[in-house]
C-alpha cells in the first residue's frame, strides 16, 4: 500500500459566494468552454467608465518583423548552402553533431515552455478531477493563441527545424564523410518547411491590420447587458481586442454589491454567456471587484464516504471557498466496502492546498485562517502499526456488512443472555455490522497482519478522525497526536456512554486486551497544530462525527430539535439533552456533542444505510440517469410511482428495522412502469424510511416533532423535500447554505479559539434564505402510500438467506 501523489493542482471553484475585498477573474472560450482562471489583483480600482474596441497593433507589427527576421536568416542559410555546393569543404561532423544536438534540446525545452503558457487573454489547462462540474467546465480545454505568441513559437520552430537539419546531415557525414552534398540539401529542405510554417502567420497578421470593427461588437451594448446581471452594479475598463481574423477577446472589470448575497460563480457564468452567445466574442476575461475589508476565517475538513472537502467560512458562516475531490471505493466481494487510508489522507491534503490557493486568489492570505475543524464518516475502521504508522489492511467502511457472522458469534457468547443487546446498557448500541468494534474484531480474526500486531502490542485502532489528526499533526515520525472526540468514540461500542471513558467491560467482551486506543477528548478543544503544508502551525480545534456535526451546523442546541442529513446514507438526530435516553424503538443512543468543558449533550439517532448511494446506483449500475442531479427532473415527470416501491436495502436495513438479512427489492412493477416511476420510487424510499425513524423518535421522546431541519446532497432536490413533507406531514426546513456538516465542525473549532464565545453568539450564523416545505396531500393518501411501503419492507426481509449469504469469505 503506497502513499498517493499529493501534488496540488488548481481547479475551478463552483457555487462559492464572494467575500468582500476580493477580485476574481474568470476566463471563458466560446467554442470550447474551458476552465476558470483566477487572477489576484488589488481591489482598489477606479470605477471610471472606459469602453473601446481595437487590436494589439504593436503585437501584429512585432509578429511581421519576427517573420521578416526568420526569412532573412533563412535566405542567409540558403546562400551559404549554395556556396558550399560550389566550393565543397571538409566538415568536422562530430563537432557539428554535438552543436546541433544542443540546439535541438534547447529548442524542445523552449517549445515546451511556450506550449504551457498563454499570452494575454488565454487560460490554463487545469485538472478538473474531484470537482463538482458545471456547464462552464465540462468541455475539453482549448488554447486560443494570439499573433505575438504564434510569432514567438515560430521563432523556436524555425531554430528547431534548422537544428534538426544540421543534426541529420552531421550524422550522415559521420558515417559517410564524402557525402558533403547532404549538408546543403538538408538546409534547402528545412528552409522550405520554415517558409511554409510562417505563411499563415503573415496572412493572419495582414488580415488583422486590414479588418475593421465588426458589426456585432458594440462595447456600450455589452456593458448594458452585463449591468442586467443580478448583483452587478458597475462595469468599467471594457476592452474588445482582435486575436485573429474573426476572433475577439474581451476584458472588463465588474463591480458587485456584496450585500446582495450574489454568488460570483453565477454572475461570471451569466456574464460569459452574454458576451459569448449575444455578441460572438470568442474569448473573455471578467474581473469582479468588491470592497476591501479585513476578515478572519475558520475552516473544516469534511471527510465523507465517497469524497473529501475542505471548506472555508467567514465569521457569519458564509461559505467563502472550498475544494472537493472523490476517492476510490473498493468492492472486493459482495457486501464489502473498503477504503485505502492513504487515499483518504492524500485527498485531505490535496483539498487543503487547493482551497487555500483559491482563498489567496480571492485576495486573502492563509494566515487569515484561525483554526481548522474536522468532521468525518463515522464507524469506518482503520488498524495500523503503532511503531511504523503503516495501515495493516484496508479500512472497513461503515456500510460494509461482511461482519454478519461476527455479529452472530458475539451475540451468542456464553455469559451474555441479551443477544445483540449484550452491552447496550454500556454503549447505547446494539451489536450490528454497523459499528467499529465489530469491524475490528473481524480484522483480528481474518487479517494476519492485524492479529500479529495485536499479539505484539503494536495494534493501534482508530476511526477516521483519529487517523487524520494523528497524521496531520506529525504522524509516527513527528509526534502525531492520538485523540478521538466523544461523538466518534460513541460509535465504536467501546466507550461508556455515561462516563465518556473507554469501558474495560466492553473491551473484554470483544477480546481487545492490549489494544491501543486514542485519548477521548471534547468536540471543541485544541488538539494540536498542523505539522506541514499551507496551514502549518494552524490549530486543529474541533472534531465531530459527520452527523453530529450537521446537528451543530443546524444549531440544534435545544432539547427536542432534530435534523436529517441526506448524504450517502440518511441520518436523523434528535437532541435529548444532557442525559442519555435509551431507545425502546430501534434507535441509537449517541453523544451529540461536548463543547469544551460543558456537559455533554446526547441524541437519539436513526440511520438509513442507503440514500444518495441509491441514486448513484441508478446512474452507474442501471444507467437510468446520466448525472445524479437528473433524478429530480425525471421524478417530476410523473405524479406518483404507479404503485412501485423500491426498498433500497443493498446491504440490509438499519433503524428502526435492523435487518441485515434484507436485500434491495422493487415491488409493484407492471408493463406501465417507466424509468420515471423508478426514479420517483427511489426518492420516496428515503422519505418513507425517514418517517419510520421519526415515528420511533416520537415514541421515545413522548412528544411529536413539529419541524425537521434538513441538509445534505438530496436536500437540494425540491421534489424530494416536498415528498418528505408530504409523507411526514410536518414542516421541512432547508437552509440556503447547506454545507452544515462542514459548518458544524468549523463552529466547534471557532468556539475553542474564541471566534465565538458561546452558542448564543451563533444566532446570526447561516440564518438567511431558509425554505420551508409543507404537506400538499391528504391524510388518506399519505396513509395509503405508507401502508404500501410497510408491505414492501416485509417482502425484503430474509432475501440474504434465500439467495445464500455471500457476505463472509
Amino acid at each position: 500500500m503506497s502513499t498517493s501523489e499529493r501534488e496540488p493542482l488548481l481547479a475551478p471553484i463552483h457555487n462559492v459566494p464572494l467575500p468582500s475585498g476580493s477580485v476574481v477573474s474568470y476566463t471563458y472560450s466560446q467554442h470550447n468552454c474551458s476552465n476558470v482562471t483566477l487572477k489576484d489583483r488589488s481591489a482598489a480600482k477606479s470605477t471610471k467608465r472606459k469602453l473601446c474596441f481595437g487590436f494589439h497593433r504593436a503585437e501584429v507589427i512585432a509578429a511581421l518583423i519576427s517573420v521578416l527576421t526568420i526569412w532573412v536568416l533563412t535566405a542567409f542559410l540558403v546562400h551559404e548552402a549554395i556556396q558550399r555546393i560550389k566550393n565543397p569543404q571538409e566538415i568536422n561532423a562530430k563537432l557539428m553533431c554535438i552543436t546541433a544536438s544542443i540546439g535541438v534540446a534547447v529548442n524542445i525545452i523552449l517549445a515546451y515552455v511556450l506550449g504551457g503558457h498563454h499570452h494575454g487573454h488565454s487560460h490554463d489547462e487545469e485538472d478538473n478531477s474531484h470537482v463538482e462540474s458545471s456547464p462552464i467546465t465540462e468541455s475539453v480545454p482549448h488554447k486560443e493563441t494570439n499573433i505575438n505568441l504564434r510569432a514567438a513559437a515560430l521563432h523556436v520552430l524555425g531554430d528547431l527545424l534548422a537544428s534538426v537539419g544540421v543534426l541529420i546531415s552531421s550524422i550522415i557525414l559521420i558515417f559517410k564523410p564524402h557525402l558533403t552534398i547532404v549538408d546543403p540539401l538538408c538546409t534547402f529542405v528545412f528552409s522550405i518547411l520554415v517558409l511554409y510554417t510562417t505563411y499563415h502567420l503573415v496572412k493572419d497578421s495582414l488580415a488583422v491590420l486590414m479588418e475593421g470593427v465588426p458589426g456585432n461588437i458594440h462595447p456600450d451594448l455589452i456593458e448594458k447587458s452585463l449591468l442586467g446581471v443580478p448583483g452587478v452594479i458597475a462595469v468599467h475598463d471594457l476592452h474588445v481586442w482582435t486575436l485573429s481574423p474573426g476572433k475577439y477577446s474581451l476584458t472588463a472589470h465588474i463591480k458587485i454589491d456584496h450585500k446582495s448575497n450574489a454568488n460570483y460563480d453565477e454572475i461570471l457564468s451569466k456574464g460569459q454567456h452574454i458576451v459569448c452567445d449575444l455578441y460572438g466574442v470568442h474569448h473573455s476575461t471578467l474581473q469582479i471587484e468588491s470592497d476591501n475589508t479585513a476578515f478572519t476565517s475558520h475552516c473544516a475538513i469534511d471527510q465523507g464516504t465517497t469524497s473529501t472537502r475542505f471548506v472555508i467560512f467567514d465569521k457569519e458562516g458564509k461559505l467563502l471557498t472550498y475544494h472537493q475531490m472523490e476517492f476510490e471505493q473498493h468492492y472486493r466481494h459482495p457486501g464489502w466496502v473498503e477504503h485505502d487510508p492513504y487515499d483518504i489522507l492524500a485527498s485531505v491534503d490535496t483539498c487543503i492546498e487547493h482551497a487555500v490557493r483559491k482563498l489567496s486568489l480571492l485576495g486573502y492570505d492563509a494566515s487569515s485562517i484561525q483554526c481548522v475543524g474536522i468532521t468525518n464518516q463515522r464507524e469506518t475502521t482503520i488498524a495500523w502499526d503503532s511503531e511504523t504508522g503503516q495501515p495493516l489492511c484496508p479500512a472497513i467502511v461503515w456500510s460494509d456488512n461482511r461482519t454478519s457472522h461476527t455479529v452472530q458469534n458475539l451475540a451468542s457468547q456464553e455469559g451474555y443472555k441479551q443477544g445483540v443487546n449484550a452491552i447496550h446498557s454500556i454503549c447505547g448500541l446494539p451489536l450490528t455490522t454497523y459499528f467499529s468494534a465489530v469491524k475490528l474484531k473481524w480484522m483480528m480474526d481474518h487479517e494476519p497482519a492485524v492479529k500479529e500486531a495485536h499479539e505484539n502490542n503494536r495494534l493501534q485502532f482508530g476511526t477516521i478522525d483519529t487517523w487524520l489528526i494523528y497524521n496531520l499533526t506529525g504522524g509516527v515520525k513527528n509526534g502525531g497526536v492520538l485523540v478521538t472526540d466523544v461523538t466518534n468514540a460513541s460509535r465504536t461500542m467501546l466507550m461508556d456512554i455515561h462516563t465518556l471513558e473507554w469501558s474495560q467491560k466492553a473491551i473484554d467482551f470483544f477480546g481487545f486486551e492490549g489494544l491501543r486506543l486514542a485519548k477521548i477528548v471534547p468536540s471543541s478543544s485544541v488538539y494540536g497544530k498542523i505539522y506541514s503544508g499551507s496551514l502549518k502551525n494552524i490549530p486543529i480545534s474541533g472534531c465531530l462525527g459527520d452527523q453530529q456535526s450537521a446537528l451543530v451546523g443546524q444549531k440544534c442546541f435545544k432539547v427536542g430539535e432534530a435534523k436529517n442529513t441526506y448524504g450517502t446514507g440518511c441520518f436523523m438526530l434528535f437532541n435529548t439533552g444532557d442525559s442519555p435516553v435509551i431507545s425502546k424503538n430501534g434507535l441509537l443512543t449517541t453523544v451529540a456533542y461536548q463543547l469544551g468543558k460543558d456537559k455533554p449533550m446526547y441524541a437519539l439517532e436513526g440511520s438509513i444505510a442507503v440514500a444518495g448511494s441509491s441514486i448513484q446506483w441508478l446512474r452507474d449500475n442501471l444507467g437510468i440517469i446520466k448525472e445524479s442531479k437528473d433524478i429530480g427532473t425525471l421524478a417530476e415527470k410523473v405524479k406518483d410511482t404507479a404503485g412501485v416501491y423500491f426498498v433500497t436495502a443493498f446491504s440490509g436495513l438499519f433503524a428502526p428495522y435492523w435487518r441485515d438479512d434484507a436485500r434491495g427489492t422493487i415491488c409493484g412493477l407492471t408493463q406501465y412502469t417507466k424509468r420515471e416511476h423508478i426514479a420517483r420510487a427511489t426518492l420516496e424510499a428515503v422519505c418513507y424510511q425517514s418517517r419510520a425513524i421519526l415515528e420511533a423518535m416520537n415514541k421515545d421522546a413522548g412528544a411529536p416533532l413539529r419541524s425537521l431541519k434538513v441538509d445534505g446532497g438530496l436536500s437540494n432536490s425540491d421534489i424530494c423535500m416536498q415528498i418528505q413533507a408530504d409523507i411526514l406531514n410536518i414542516e421541512v426546513c432547508r437552509p440556503q447554505m447547506r454545507e452544515t456538516t462542514a459548518l458544524g465542525a468549523a463552529i466547534a473549532a471557532g468556539l475553542a479559539m474564541g471566534v465565538w464565545n458561546s452558542i448564543e453568539d451563533l444566532n446570526d450564523v447561516n440564518k438567511d434564505g431558509r425554505t420551508v416545505f409543507k404537506s400538499k396531500i391528504t391524510d388518506e393518501k399519505r396513509d395509503t402510500m405508507y401502508h404500501g411501503w410497510k408491505e414492501a419492507i416485509k417482502r425484503s426481509f430474509g432475501w440474504a438467506d434465500v439467495v445464500g449469504n455471500q457476505d463472509e469469505v
